[in-house]
């Protein structure tokens, strides 16, 4: 298995989660979000009484910050598990212990 660098992961995830926000913020500031919600929710077959409530600069920045910070943390995360299985896998394959 090859490794991966966990940091470089990590910045990876926090700009995914920063444009996938960033675009929903978008979409909320421009006044539409209730109906992409709404539209979204229909193409599942789901009826929801959820309202979007009106655009908060405060609350767009907050959002963005946690959704970096979460996308950052994740995917670095993930980056440490992954390599820490194949360090696991290749010591188990070449017969040597397995515990870490």
């Amino acid at each position: 298995m090859n490794h991966v660098d966990a940091n470089r992961r990590g910045l990876v995830g926090a700009a995914v989660m920063a444009v996938w926000h960033g675009a929903w913020l978008l979409v909320r500031a421009a006044g539409q979000g209730q109906l992409l919600m709404d539209f979204a929710f229909r193409m599942h077959g789901l009826k929801s009484d959820l309202v979007v409530e009106p655009f908060e600069p405060g609350m767009a920045v907050m959002l963005l910050v946690v959704a970096v910070l979460a996308g950052c943390l994740l995917a670095g995360a993930s980056g440490m598990l992954w390599n820490w299985m194949s360090n696991w896998c290749e010591r188990s394959q070449a017969g040597g212990p397995t515990r870490a």
